[in-house]
């Protein structure tokens, strides 16, 4: 699915930025938990890069607000929406309920 010198490339940088930048503000400002969990209790990574789908079908992945809904439960569940992730329109800035029943 993904170029394999692309994966290594990326897996050095995730390790010299782990190293660097990670390590100097944690150092700063550490953890508020040994450990994250979703709220399903599996372990959560600090970051998911390319590697952690190497060997994933492209079809596993799927899209947003599409079944198994890896990107999110809503259509515009993606990185560029995050704040609307999930929002229904009432709740959507400036919106009422019935304003919003309306449109």
């Amino acid at each position: 699915m993904f170029d394999a010198d692309a994966i290594k490339r990326q897996t050095d940088e995730k390790r010299d930025w782990e190293a660097r930048e990670l390590a100097d503000f944690m150092r700063r400002q550490p953890e508020a938990r040994p450990a994250y969990r979703t709220g399903s209790g599996l372990p959560l990574q600090r970051l998911y890069t390319a590697e952690d789908l190497a060997g994933a079908p492209a079809d596993s992945i799927g899209l947003p607000g599409r079944y198994p809904y890896t990107r999110g439960p809503t259509p515009p569940c993606t990185a560029a929406a995050t704040g609307r992730c999930g929002r229904s329109r009432a709740s959507a800035p400036g919106r009422t309920p019935t304003a919003a029943s309306a449109t």
